[in-house]
């Protein structure tokens, strides 16, 4: 059967803000940036910049939440960046 969400009555308007910041500006904003940028720009380029989100906001977390950084996180980062680094080298060259 359902279930009965018991979480939304008691969400503050506070609460309801964040939500649709979530469902609206990281989502449905951030993708629809991404198509933004695929129109104007290079693939290579956008990828750049949405291959060091992640990155980024690990770095953002931890500056301004005081997030601990842990090994797992960093060994994530490092293979993002280093994939970038693999798939940009020689672009510049030519």
């Amino acid at each position: 059967g359902l279930y009965t969400v018991q979480w939304m009555p008691k969400l503050s308007p506070w609460g309801w803000c964040l939500a649709a910041y979530t469902v609206l500006g990281a989502s449905i904003g951030t993708y629809g940036l991404n198509n933004f940028a695929l129109a104007r720009c290079k693939p290579s380029t956008v990828a750049m910049y949405t291959f060091t989100q992640p990155v980024l906001a690990s770095l953002i977390g931890m500056l301004w939440l005081g997030e601990q950084i842990t090994m797992p996180m960093v060994i994530a980062s490092s293979v993002s960046l280093l994939g970038l680094a693999i798939a940009n080298t020689g672009r510049y060259t030519s």
